[in-house]
Protein backbone atom coordinates (compact mmCIF):
# COMPACT_ATOMS: atom_id res chain seq x y z
CA UNK A 1 0.00 0.00 0.00
CA UNK A 2 1.60 3.30 -1.00
CA UNK A 3 2.37 5.89 1.66
CA UNK A 4 1.89 3.41 4.47
CA UNK A 5 3.24 4.94 7.66
CA UNK A 6 1.70 2.54 10.16
CA UNK A 7 4.39 -0.18 9.96
CA UNK A 8 7.67 -0.37 8.11
CA UNK A 9 8.98 -3.65 6.66
CA UNK A 10 10.91 -4.72 9.76
CA UNK A 11 8.03 -3.98 12.14
CA UNK A 12 5.61 -5.89 9.93
CA UNK A 13 7.95 -8.91 9.85
CA UNK A 14 8.37 -8.77 13.62
CA UNK A 15 4.59 -8.61 14.15
CA UNK A 16 4.01 -11.60 11.87
CA UNK A 17 6.82 -13.45 13.68
CA UNK A 18 5.17 -12.76 17.03
CA UNK A 19 1.80 -13.92 15.72
CA UNK A 20 3.28 -17.13 14.33
CA UNK A 21 5.14 -17.93 17.55
CA UNK A 22 2.13 -17.22 19.73
CA UNK A 23 -0.22 -19.32 17.63
CA UNK A 24 2.12 -22.27 17.06
CA UNK A 25 4.04 -22.49 20.29
CA UNK A 26 1.76 -20.89 22.85
CA UNK A 27 -1.66 -21.99 21.63
CA UNK A 28 -1.71 -25.11 19.47
CA UNK A 29 1.07 -27.02 21.23
CA UNK A 30 -0.09 -26.47 24.83
CA UNK A 31 -3.74 -27.02 23.88
CA UNK A 32 -3.12 -30.76 23.67
CA UNK A 33 -1.47 -30.74 27.08
CA UNK A 34 -4.39 -28.77 28.55
CA UNK A 35 -6.88 -31.35 27.30
CA UNK A 36 -4.63 -34.15 28.53
CA UNK A 37 -4.33 -32.52 31.94
CA UNK A 38 -8.11 -32.55 32.22
CA UNK A 39 -9.01 -35.88 30.62
CA UNK A 40 -6.21 -38.10 31.97
CA UNK A 41 -7.48 -37.65 35.51
CA UNK A 42 -11.05 -38.45 34.48
CA UNK A 43 -10.12 -41.54 32.50
CA UNK A 44 -8.02 -43.14 35.22
CA UNK A 45 -10.43 -42.03 37.99
CA UNK A 46 -7.81 -40.03 39.86
CA UNK A 47 -8.64 -37.00 41.98
CA UNK A 48 -5.54 -35.14 40.86
CA UNK A 49 -2.29 -35.68 39.01
CA UNK A 50 0.63 -37.40 40.73
CA UNK A 51 2.39 -34.08 41.27
CA UNK A 52 -0.09 -31.18 41.53
CA UNK A 53 2.72 -28.70 42.17
CA UNK A 54 4.35 -29.70 38.90
CA UNK A 55 1.05 -28.91 37.20
CA UNK A 56 1.14 -25.45 38.78
CA UNK A 57 4.82 -24.97 37.85
CA UNK A 58 4.07 -25.96 34.28
CA UNK A 59 1.24 -23.46 34.06
CA UNK A 60 3.24 -20.58 35.53
CA UNK A 61 6.23 -21.21 33.26
CA UNK A 62 3.87 -21.32 30.27
CA UNK A 63 2.17 -18.10 31.36
CA UNK A 64 5.45 -16.29 32.06
CA UNK A 65 6.89 -17.24 28.68
CA UNK A 66 3.68 -16.24 26.91
CA UNK A 67 3.48 -12.87 28.66
CA UNK A 68 7.15 -12.05 28.11
CA UNK A 69 7.24 -13.10 24.44
CA UNK A 70 5.50 -9.96 23.09
CA UNK A 71 8.02 -7.78 24.93
CA UNK A 72 10.39 -8.64 22.06
CA UNK A 73 8.61 -6.03 19.96
CA UNK A 74 9.80 -3.13 22.11
CA UNK A 75 13.57 -2.95 21.64
CA UNK A 76 14.30 -1.12 18.39
CA UNK A 77 15.96 -3.55 15.99
CA UNK A 78 16.02 -6.10 18.79
CA UNK A 79 14.22 -9.39 19.00
CA UNK A 80 11.91 -11.17 16.58
CA UNK A 81 13.99 -10.22 13.56
CA UNK A 82 14.82 -13.79 12.54
CA UNK A 83 11.43 -14.47 10.97
CA UNK A 84 8.93 -16.79 12.57
CA UNK A 85 10.59 -20.03 11.59
CA UNK A 86 13.81 -19.22 13.53
CA UNK A 87 15.68 -21.57 11.20
CA UNK A 88 19.30 -21.36 10.18
CA UNK A 89 20.90 -19.39 8.59
CA UNK A 90 18.56 -16.55 9.57
CA UNK A 91 19.06 -17.22 13.28
CA UNK A 92 22.87 -17.10 13.27
CA UNK A 93 24.76 -14.31 15.00
CA UNK A 94 25.92 -12.89 11.66
CA UNK A 95 22.34 -12.09 10.66
CA UNK A 96 21.09 -11.23 14.16
CA UNK A 97 23.78 -9.24 15.96
CA UNK A 98 21.41 -8.06 18.73
CA UNK A 99 20.96 -9.86 22.04
CA UNK A 100 17.18 -9.74 21.71
CA UNK A 101 16.98 -13.06 19.88
CA UNK A 102 18.68 -14.82 22.77
CA UNK A 103 16.01 -13.43 25.08
CA UNK A 104 13.29 -14.70 22.73
CA UNK A 105 14.84 -18.15 22.63
CA UNK A 106 14.96 -18.14 26.46
CA UNK A 107 11.23 -17.36 26.52
CA UNK A 108 10.52 -20.17 24.09
CA UNK A 109 12.65 -22.47 26.25
CA UNK A 110 10.31 -21.65 29.15
CA UNK A 111 7.53 -23.24 27.12
CA UNK A 112 9.73 -26.28 26.43
CA UNK A 113 10.48 -26.71 30.13
CA UNK A 114 6.78 -26.31 30.88
CA UNK A 115 5.91 -29.08 28.43
CA UNK A 116 8.63 -31.34 29.87
CA UNK A 117 7.28 -30.84 33.37
CA UNK A 118 3.78 -31.75 32.13
CA UNK A 119 5.21 -34.78 30.36
CA UNK A 120 6.77 -36.13 33.54
CA UNK A 121 3.55 -35.46 35.40
CA UNK A 122 1.39 -37.35 32.86
CA UNK A 123 3.64 -40.36 32.68
CA UNK A 124 3.93 -40.68 36.46
CA UNK A 125 0.20 -40.09 36.94
CA UNK A 126 -0.75 -42.86 34.51
CA UNK A 127 1.87 -45.21 35.94
CA UNK A 128 1.08 -44.65 39.63
CA UNK A 129 -2.57 -43.72 39.81
CA UNK A 130 -3.94 -45.97 37.08
CA UNK A 131 -5.62 -49.20 38.14
CA UNK A 132 -3.59 -52.41 37.89
CA UNK A 133 -4.19 -54.15 34.59
CA UNK A 134 -5.74 -51.01 33.15
CA UNK A 135 -5.51 -50.87 29.39
CA UNK A 136 -4.59 -47.57 27.83
CA UNK A 137 -7.69 -46.01 26.33
CA UNK A 138 -7.97 -44.46 22.90
CA UNK A 139 -7.08 -41.09 24.44
CA UNK A 140 -4.52 -42.18 27.02
CA UNK A 141 -2.25 -44.13 24.69
CA UNK A 142 -1.46 -41.20 22.34
CA UNK A 143 -0.97 -38.88 25.33
CA UNK A 144 1.37 -41.37 26.94
CA UNK A 145 3.35 -41.87 23.73
CA UNK A 146 3.46 -38.17 22.84
CA UNK A 147 4.66 -37.35 26.33
CA UNK A 148 7.59 -39.72 25.88
CA UNK A 149 8.33 -38.34 22.41
CA UNK A 150 8.15 -34.77 23.69
CA UNK A 151 10.67 -35.38 26.45
CA UNK A 152 13.15 -36.97 24.02
CA UNK A 153 12.65 -34.22 21.46
CA UNK A 154 13.51 -31.52 23.99
CA UNK A 155 16.98 -33.00 24.46
CA UNK A 156 17.78 -32.28 20.80
CA UNK A 157 17.17 -28.54 21.10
Amino acid sequence: MPDNTLLNDLECNRLVTLYGLLMLLFFISPLGFAFANYFVQIQISAKDTAFPRLTALSYWLYLLGGVLLPSGLHPPGGALSGRWTLHAPLNEAHYLPQAGEDAEIARIKMLGISLNVSTVNFVVTVALKGARGMSLHLFLEPVFRRSGDESWRQHDI
